[in-house]
């Protein structure tokens, strides 16, 4: 994943002002702490585990392990040992996207295991609730991936640092290639949540103002397996063009079973955002490309 491991280096450079505030107690999943001298910094790493978002989790990991790696191999950050605390066994069963076991496993991260710094949250709703609380457990979070453009404005707060363009900044910059497209009649699908919701009204709002048409705006669930209707529902709207915003699994499934049910003999144009992303490019194979085009990026 290329944008983690920059953004995590980042995160721990920044980390080293708030240094003070980690404590010695808890363990790590990454390193330990080498005895003496400055106290730990400990990131507390709360990702999705299960679900349409696990491969992302899993990436987001991996580029942390890599940042502290790098710094620790260097000295450390201002002479603090960075570790990682990984709260995989208390988030594993129900994690994915879910808020209140963000939360959960956040405050425990901060009261049990001294972590002062959370990082690999993903998903937007996340985020938005996470912010609420980060004052009250004296937390500082790195957010890399939840772009709902509400984080930046109403729901933004001090402790959050957030890394990343909005949504808004995203569909601002594709606005000015859908005059060129030669679709005219666009069709919506996107995941309903909060992220799903605003990039879709985005969308619409800049299709128009484009001179295109939008005939149909649809929602599925997080975690959707079968797109079946869908699908036949994109089909019946007479649409030329699908703009598309599914995540992780949930990608895969709307892009494989987009091919079983012939979309592309309508649909010339499918432009996506995180629908088809590097992550899984190797599940995809070549049903991510071909007759469908796409555009990927994180977008959360």
């Amino acid at each position: 994943m290329k944008k983690t491991v920059p953004i995590a280096a980042l995160a721990l450079a920044t980390s080293v002002a708030l240094a003070a505030c980690g404590s010695s107690g808890g363990s790590s999943t990454a390193t330990e702490s080498s005895g003496g001298g400055a106290s730990p910094i400990r990131i507390a790493l709360i990702p999705p585990s299960t679900g349409a978002l696990a491969q992302y989790g899993t990436d987001e990991v991996k580029g942390w392990q890599r940042a502290v790696d790098e710094v620790n191999a260097a000295g450390g950050a201002d002479g603090h040992r960075v570790e990682l605390i990984e709260l995989i066994e208390l988030i594993k069963k129900t994690t994915d996207g879910k808020s209140g076991t963000t939360l959960r496993a956040a405050r425990e991260a901060v009261t049990k295991q001294g972590a002062r710094f959370i990082g690999a949250i993903v998903t937007s709703t996340e985020a938005a609730a996470f912010n609420a609380q980060l004052g009250s457990l004296g937390a500082l979070a790195f957010n890399a991936t939840a772009k709902d453009a509400g984080l930046v404005g109403s729901k933004c707060v001090p402790n959050s640092f957030h890394i990343a363009q909005t949504d808004t900044m995203d569909i601002n910059a594709l606005a000015s290639t859908l005059a060129t497209m030669p679709a005219t009649r666009w069709a919506i699908q996107a995941v309903d949540y909060s992220t799903g919701h605003s990039v879709a009204d985005t969308f619409a709002k800049a299709a128009r103002a484009a001179g295109k048409q939008v005939v149909l705006q649809q929602f599925a669930p997080l975690n959707t397996t079968d797109f079946g209707s869908y699908i036949t529902k994109l089909k019946g709207s007479g649409a030329d063009a699908v703009f598309a915003v599914e995540y992780g699994a949930d990608g895969v499934a709307f892009v494989k079973q987009a091919e079983q049910f012939n979309l592309s003999s309508q649909v010339k144009t499918v432009l996506g955002l995180n629908t088809v992303s590097e992550p899984l490019f190797g599940v995809l194979g070549d049903q991510g490309r071909a007759k469908v085009t796409f555009r990927a990026d994180w977008l959360l």
